[in-house]
C-alpha cells in the first residue's frame, strides 16, 4: 500500500526490527516479494520464543525461500544465559539480485 501511494517500484534494502512481526510485514509484501521487487532483505530472526505469536527462524526462512529469496549470513548474534543462541540478524537476497551480482563480479 505504501509503495503504490509513492510510486515505489523497487526496494533495493528491506530492513526490519519490529519485534516479531516480521512475518506479518512479510506478508504484506508478498506482491513485491514475488517479484523480487525487494533485493535485500535485512532482518532479526529468533530462535526462542519471546513475544507472543512471533515466528521463528525457519518460519521466516521457510516463508521467503518460497519467494526465491536465499539466506546468505548471519549477523549479531545474542546469547541467552546458557549460551544458547537467543536472535540474530540474517540478510537474505533474492535471487534475482544475486545473478545480477554474480555476472557483475565475474
Amino acid at each position: 500500500m505504501i509503495c503504490a501511494e509513492h510510486n515505489i517500484h523497487d526496494i533495493q534494502i528491506l530492513k526490519m526490527d519490529i519485534q516479531g512481526s516480521e512475518l506479518e510485514a512479510l506478508k504484506g509484501a508478498k506482491k513485491k516479494l514475488s517479484q523480487q521487487r525487494v533485493s535485500l532483505i535485512y532482518t532479526e530472526i529468533w530462535f526462542v520464543k519471546v513475544y507472543r505469536g512471533q515466528p521463528l527462524f525457519y518460519d521466516l526462512y521457510q516463508f521467503l525461500e518460497k519467494y526465491g529469496y536465499e539466506l546468505y549470513d548471519f549477523y549479531n548474534f545474542v546469547y541467552s544465559g546458557e549460551d544458547k543462541i537467543k536472535w540474530a540478524d540474517a540478510l537474505f537476497i533474492c535471487e534475482r539480485t544475486l545473478k545480477e551480482f554474480t555476472a557483475y563480479c565475474s
